[in-house]
């Protein structure tokens, strides 16, 4: 339940001039969630507010997560909200490559009269620290339970916007965080209540002067700062009568334990940009309080460089276009608080209601969504971006992984991670594919990166774009893209518009080695000058991971030269694939699997076993086309590789990326950084659904299940996602936030059976997901098969 706080009077104090405290008599609000759910697994279990049961895991003062789950939606930034208490990395405002933090400074606390509590595991002189902490997080909610010492005890559901199908609401840059206080003594008890924010500092918005003025209306209490150029937020009080302005507390003791008699902050401030709002309660003996807090923010600007400070490239985020300004955020937030949230909680239902799902699976589709909130930025149609980028589209990119490969739109990457944009945000899908049209070369290859590392310009340009060094798979990752949102949507007038660029992009990819004739649809280029996705690792002539990719690239084409009414090529397309399948099969097949790569004119030979031989053969699955590979020869394969790649004893975390048949471990030479035990994350999942599909749903479950384990519960990172770490010791060798994890939302439609378009229909988890969050906004997606 809520209620309506009120602070005492004062010179900052907004709102009624008068020490009317409000009383609340109902009895203690449950509890979010069971605290006596252990650490370090899975569990399925009821909390507040919904009527099914959820899954998840829970994290705790003694096991914390490496950092917590963000708050903030699509294109906002974010703010982490650490499994301790504390705020974490923050984005929004815009330091995004480094990122800021982390703040590790606590953001709530409240008094019981004269005594202070702050609600993080870590205290201060005089100030209690709660004692145990419950940590469930399930994107875009983070719910706490802390446990003190003393007569009130206290719960947190701190919560943004993210609504899958409805990009205005979801583009809101705002967190509301629910303080439940219980009063669990037999005497009424009275205090304060407080948030604390730190704010932008100077690196982020320039040397200048931090403005602070005290808001008050209808809907809530509170106050603003804003610096004098690019950034402002608010702290304000939903539902308040009143709300006191104060410093940021940061880690000073006095400043929490006088919380709502500190002095306030001058209006005008050079030295820091922080600030803390405060309130009053008073709850009778068993009954409980709930203060919401709302934090909105506005810092329109990012920079192509990472940091503002840095410069570079400007560009405005469409956020700021839906919602021009803080106060129109602050007031829709406190207009829809609880619509929102009722909202968040139905879409989520649907998700663990699905009998079909396991409880990791179901805890991961959802926990996953928040990489499009550490990674998704979305520039409007102006300044550098040029005149072909329309008002309505923008430019919506991905940023690869922004703490240690930050670039926008790696093609590869968004073949892994882009579906649940195609399935929830498919107007970001076709902003993203109409900047691959604009940058496609004259050759018809496609981009790598819209801009980034890899180009030497910064981690998040938007106008550097670079063919880059492994182009001779581009065209596949972008017609899947194109596939993707074609049938997602259900809408052929996706492939009117990304045909011509589809037939370019193959053309280019099929014709790089004409001395091998149509063998070279499956071969690397002349003088095998690019690179596989597993990059630098050595490929040379025939290969068979980027061969049957590229036939599954062909198998797309051809579906969508018959739908066009294009018959010779597709015709063209059909006899290249049938070429190219002849030639993997005679030069290639090891007997029990396919051996990596033999270039026939110097003898260059590997016969090593590679975990996803056949992700071409998943390619085809997941978008519903005719199989590359022989089947009796798929399941042959698969076989091999769970017996070899992914042997329980030797590799108990996943698949190892490349493994001998006698059971050696490759040498670094032969593998690049990949090493010997490097398990690729999403390719598991890859690997994985290809068994679902191929009839073994088992085996494909457990590698599913040990994948996630590893992440999730093993390295402590479901809001920290690797790419890669060590099949044996589950140890992360390289990646964070990566949101090639993304690729998990391809599982529903294998464990289905189906290809991707099937949840998209009538009655299917997507068209379910959206409903539930949008009930009569969006319509449901036909079949366009």
């Amino acid at each position: 339940m809520g209620f309506s706080p009120v602070l005492s009077t004062s010179r900052n104090t907004v709102g009624e001039n008068a020490m009317n405290v409000l009383t609340i008599t109902a009895m203690a609000t449950t509890q979010l969630f069971p605290t006596s759910l252990p650490p370090g697994d899975w569990h399925v279990f009821r909390a507040s507010g919904y009527d099914t049961q959820v899954a998840g895991t829970i994290w705790t003062e003694k096991r914390p997560a490496v950092n917590g789950m963000p708050l903030g939606g699509l294109d906002t930034g974010c703010i982490d909200l650490d499994t301790n208490g504390l705020w974490g990395y923050v984005t929004a405002f815009n330091s995004l490559a480094p990122r800021r933090g982390p703040l590790n400074v606590p953001a709530l606390g409240f008094t019981v009269g004269r005594t202070a509590y702050v609600c993080a595991a870590q205290g201060m002189a005089g100030v209690a620290s709660a004692k145990t902490i419950r940590y469930w997080g399930h994107y875009p909610v983070a719910d706490i339970e802390f446990g003190f010492d003393g007569p009130v005890q206290a719960g947190l559901r701190a919560w943004s916007p993210f609504l899958p199908g409805d990009v205005k609401e979801s583009m809101l840059p705002a967190a509301v965080l629910e303080l439940q206080l219980r009063n669990t003594s037999a005497h009424e008890v009275s205090g304060c209540a407080a948030l604390s924010f730190p704010g932008p500092e100077h690196s982020e918005v320039g040397y200048g002067e931090f403005v602070r003025e005290t808001i008050s209306d209808r809907r809530q209490k509170g106050a603003e700062a804003r610096a004098r150029q690019n950034a402002q937020y608010s702290i304000t009080i939903l539902g308040a009568r009143s709300a006191r302005m104060e410093p940021f507390y940061g880690w000073d003791p006095e400043l929490w334990r006088g919380m709502g008699r500190n002095a306030p902050p001058l209006l005008v401030n050079n030295d820091e940009g922080g600030l803390a709002v405060s309130t009053h309660y008073s709850i009778p003996a068993g009954g409980a309080a709930t203060v919401r807090f709302l934090l909105s923010w506005h810092a329109p600007v990012w920079f192509s460089n990472g940091v503002p400070s840095a410069g570079g490239n400007h560009y405005r985020h469409m956020y700021a276009k839906q919602w021009p300004d803080l106060k129109s955020v602050r007031d829709w937030v406190a207009d829809h608080h609880e619509d929102l949230l009722a909202r968040i909680v139905r879409w989520q239902s649907v998700v663990y209601k699905d009998g079909a799902l396991p409880p990791y699976l179901k805890d991961s589709l959802v926990n996953s969504l928040h990489l499009i909130a550490e990674c998704g930025v979305w520039a409007q149609a102006q300044d550098e971006l040029g005149t072909w980028c329309k008002p309505e589209d923008g430019l919506f990119a991905m940023n690869e992984a922004p703490r240690c490969c930050p670039q926008l739109s790696c093609t590869p990457c968004n073949m892994y991670g882009d579906l649940p944009l195609a399935y929830f945000f498919p107007e970001a899908a076709l902003s993203t594919l109409r900047g691959y049209k604009h940058y496609q070369y004259p050759s018809g290859a496609a981009p790598f990166i819209f801009g980034g590392i890899c180009n030497g310009t910064g981690g998040y340009d938007l106008v550097t774009p670079t063919q880059g060094y492994q182009w001779a798979l581009d065209g596949a990752c972008v017609l899947d893209m194109v596939d993707k949102v074609w049938r997602a949507m259900g809408s052929d007038k996706v492939l009117d518009e990304f045909y011509d660029m589809c037939m370019r992009l193959t053309e280019f990819t099929m014709t790089q080695r004409p001395k091998y004739g149509d063998r070279q649809v499956v071969s690397m280029p002349e003088g095998n000058v690019t690179q596989d996705w597993f990059e630098f690792a050595p490929f040379y002539g025939l290969t068979s991971h980027m061969g049957g990719v590229r036939l599954a690239q062909l198998a797309l084409m051809e579906r969508m030269a018959r739908v066009k009414g294009d018959l010779s090529y597709a015709e063209s397309c059909r006899r290249r694939r049938m070429a190219g399948e002849e030639c993997l099969n005679q030069e290639l097949w090891r007997g029990t699997y396919y051996g990596m790569y033999f270039e026939p004119e110097t003898g260059k030979k590997s016969d090593m076993v590679m975990a996803y031989q056949l992700d071409g053969e998943w390619l085809t699955r997941l978008h519903g086309v005719d199989s590359v590979f022989p089947l009796d020869r798929v399941h042959t394969t698969l076989a091999t590789v769970s017996r070899i790649n992914a042997g329980e004893e030797a590799n108990p975390h996943g698949a190892a990326v490349f493994a001998y048949a006698d059971g050696r471990r490759p040498t670094d030479e032969e593998t690049g950084y990949w090493t010997g035990w490097g398990s690729h994350a999403p390719g598991n999942l890859m690997l994985a659904m290809t068994d679902i599909y191929e009839g073994d749903r088992a085996r494909g479950l457990r590698m599913i299940e040990k994948t996630l384990r590893t992440q999730v519960l093993d390295m402590k990172a479901p809001w920290d996602m690797a790419i890669l770490y060590r099949t044996d010791t589950g140890r992360r060798m390289y990646g964070n936030d990566y949101y090639q994890n993304l690729v998990i939302w391809a599982v529903p439609a294998a464990l289905a059976g189906r290809d991707l378009a099937a949840p998209c229909l009538p009655g299917g988890l997507v068209s379910r997901i959206v409903e539930a969050a949008n009930t009569g906004i969006r319509p449901i997606a036909k079949d366009s098969r």
